[in-house]
């Protein structure tokens, strides 16, 4: 599978494409914005999906363009679907001073659902904390994390429906899981969690 990043929006917030090899298949998580270079992107691959992590104005604002441009369908946890229709509880009235248009889930998922994307298998982490619906997705060796984990870090908690306790269980959550995984969080650098076990505060508070 291949992995590109793009980051875009005044935030900014990490994009990612993700492509099965074997087939062409594609999936957009996050789209927070449509910047050329995403724009350009999409429109050489068959982008099949868009999956978000949350429902966040920064996460979720270039779902509708994205939508046109590829007729992807539109997934979510099934505890976030009502942030794409309610502007006080996915922040662009706050943040942008505007309500965004709503948006339609095509699929919800929920803890331990999985998404076939060509021959490649996404697993759905329920990981509620930042948001009662944030996920993460993981795939093979990655995991998209959102803005549950970061590197060093972890998400914010003091949005509607946020929860200390519950980001704080979600990233023992992550950070037990078996083996080593290659991290794509929402927001800054990539790490791991083996990185991320050893040295983030969070982890063991």
């Amino acid at each position: 599978m291949t992995v590109t990043k793009f980051v875009v929006g005044p935030l900014p917030t990490n994009c990612y494409l993700l492509t099965d090899d074997r087939t062409g298949a594609s999936a957009v998580i996050d789209p927070g914005y449509m910047s050329e270079e995403l724009r350009s992107a999409v429109q050489k691959t068959d982008v099949q999906m868009i999956l978000l992590t949350h429902g966040h104005w920064d996460h979720i604002a270039g779902v509708e363009e994205l939508q046109k441009l590829t007729g992807a369908k539109l997934v979510i946890d099934a505890e976030d679907e009502l942030f794409l229709t309610d502007s006080s509880l996915n922040l662009s009235v706050e943040l942008t001073g505007r309500p965004l248009a709503p948006l339609h889930a095509d699929r919800t998922v929920s803890e331990g659902d999985s998404i076939q994307l060509g021959e490649l298998t996404i697993h759905v982490l329920h990981t509620p904390g930042h948001t009662i619906g944030s996920c993460c997705y993981q795939v093979e060796d990655a995991i998209f994390t959102g803005d549950t984990l970061f590197k060093l870090s972890a998400g914010r908690t003091d949005f509607p429906t946020g929860s200390y306790p519950q980001i704080l269980s979600s990233l023992k959550r992550l950070c037990g899981l078996e083996g080593d995984y290659h991290v794509y969080p929402g927001h800054e650098g990539e790490t791991t969690l083996a990185y991320e076990r050893r040295n983030n505060p969070f982890v063991g508070a």
